[in-house]
């Protein structure tokens, strides 16, 4: 009975790569870091033109006062909430 130790490869061939192969690309904690702190900065944004609204945009909209405050009172962090 033979073990892997003891077996000797001699046809082996390293599996050659095309030259185009690449893995896939997945972008890097900096770019994702960057990306989340961007989003986070736009809702901070769009939350405070949010509440600067008064009461006749916010009827064009068909929005609420409430709607509006459970929007704004939401930490930047967290994605709008969904109906």
């Amino acid at each position: 009975m033979s073990t892997l130790a003891d077996r000797r490869l001699t046809n082996c061939q390293a599996l050659a790569f095309p030259t185009d192969f690449a893995p896939p690309s997945r972008p890097g904690m900096p770019q994702r870091l960057i990306a989340t702190l961007r989003l986070w900065h736009a809702r901070m944004r769009n939350r405070a033109e949010l509440a600067a609204l008064g009461e006749r945009e916010l009827r064009d909209m068909s929005a609420s006062s409430a709607d509006v405050w459970q929007e704004i009172s939401q930490p930047f962090w967290r994605q709008a909430a969904r109906n």
